[in-house]
């Protein structure tokens, strides 16, 4: 299965113009998910090709781009990563976060970027076969907003409009040689890796996780997909009504069924009151 809609070094970006690299990667999206990119993310990458050519034009020209890097045993897709070596010569994949948003409102209608962002990079950190040999660097560019009218509480490689030379500088300070073919095919070929990390992260962040547990998990780097979310939502509904239900979640191993039982306990424990009216929340690893 493919797993990214395009990829090219900086020198192929700058030869081709702008309508060429965007049916590029329409026609690599459709090859990749069986459908069509739809209105709003065309919209979206025409407005952001022109931008990545202005800070992209600072970087060594055999640096290689990744565009919609479907992250393994997930829908979800990073919108761009940029792979190459840091001066100091490891492996490091810078992940970008790109949004055209002129109006921070819109940070309470779709996910926020920091979120997103660091939901990526953890997921690569804790569960990708090349994690061992790549450094992973976030950023968010938001290059339609003026600086800091969006609030980042943990994130500090944010960039914003007209900032090409500073999210260049940026880019090429992290990336600035070739990375080898060895190690690019370990990221592009990479795949889902079972570990007891999660474990850890629960038993180290766990004053914070029964205060914001889906918050703290973001944090490092194991936020619920979307379709996740809606799991628990729909179940902690049902639990909020005391409503008697039963649920069967089915997937694949690996696909997240343990993870969806971890954050509904996490969250059940969240609700103090709901423990004071003696409804308890157990996790039982067999039935």
């Amino acid at each position: 299965m493919r797993k990214f809609a395009l990829s090219l070094k900086v020198s192929e970006f700058f030869s081709k113009n702008d309508d060429e690299i965007l049916k590029d990667l329409k026609k690599g999206f459709w090859e990749m998910t069986g459908e069509e990119m739809n209105p709003q993310q065309s919209s979206a990458w025409g407005g952001a090709i022109p931008e990545l050519k202005e800070a992209l034009k600072f970087l060594n020209k055999d640096i290689l781009l990744v565009f919609e890097y479907l992250l393994p045993m997930s829908s979800e897709r990073i919108d761009l990563v940029l792979i190459g070596n840091s001066k100091a010569n490891e492996p490091t994949a810078v992940i970008v976060e790109l949004k055209g948003w002129t109006d921070p409102k819109q940070s309470s209608k779709y996910q926020h970027p920091e979120y997103q962002v660091l939901n990526y990079t953890g997921k690569l950190k804790f569960s990708h076969s090349a994690s061992e040999v790549f450094n992973f660097v976030p950023c968010v560019w938001l290059y339609n907003m003026k600086p800091n009218q969006l609030k980042f509480e943990k994130l500090q490689n944010v960039f914003w409009k007209n900032e090409y030379y500073k999210i260049g500088q940026f880019l090429d300070c992290n990336v600035n040689k070739e990375a080898n073919d060895e190690h690019i095919n370990a990221f592009l070929n990479g795949y889902y890796v079972h570990t007891t990390k999660l474990l850890e992260a629960i038993k180290q962040n766990f004053d914070s996780l029964r205060n914001k547990p889906l918050e703290a998990l973001c944090e490092t780097g194991f936020a619920p997909s979307k379709e996740q979310l809606q799991i628990i939502d729909e179940v902690m509904k049902s639990v909020e009504k005391n409503e008697k239900v039963c649920y069967l979640i089915e997937g694949q191993p690996g696909s997240g069924k343990s993870y969806i039982a971890i954050l509904l306990l996490l969250q059940a424990l969240k609700n103090e009151e709901a423990l004071k009216n003696e409804k308890i929340a157990v996790l039982g690893y067999r039935n």
